[in-house]
């Protein structure tokens, strides 16, 4: 490899390094946005645990005591979560 394909070399690097960073950046703008809750992952997992654990409770499987501090202890998690997405968002 002589001096000039180096050179071409070294400016194909850049310019892929730049593409990226642009990348990165496009990225970064849109991850910044966060989603209404009920599009998001948290919230579909949390009410269909939840419906599980009412269901669960009608057949009798699980105490409805328990059942209760499974609900809010889902809500809690629930709330924690979405305000950490909206802090950092």
């Amino acid at each position: 490899m002589n001096i000039i394909d180096k050179f071409k070399l070294l400016f194909k690097i850049k310019k892929s390094i730049d593409e990226i960073k642009t990348k990165a950046q496009e990225v970064k703008t849109m991850n910044g946005q966060v989603k209404p809750g009920w599009k998001t992952t948290e919230f579909w997992l949390v009410v269909i645990t939840q419906i599980h654990t009412i269901v669960e409770t009608l057949k009798g499987s699980i105490d409805p005591v328990l059942a209760t501090a499974i609900l809010a202890g889902l809500d809690c998690i629930y709330a924690i979560l979405r305000y950490l997405a909206k802090k950092n968002g």
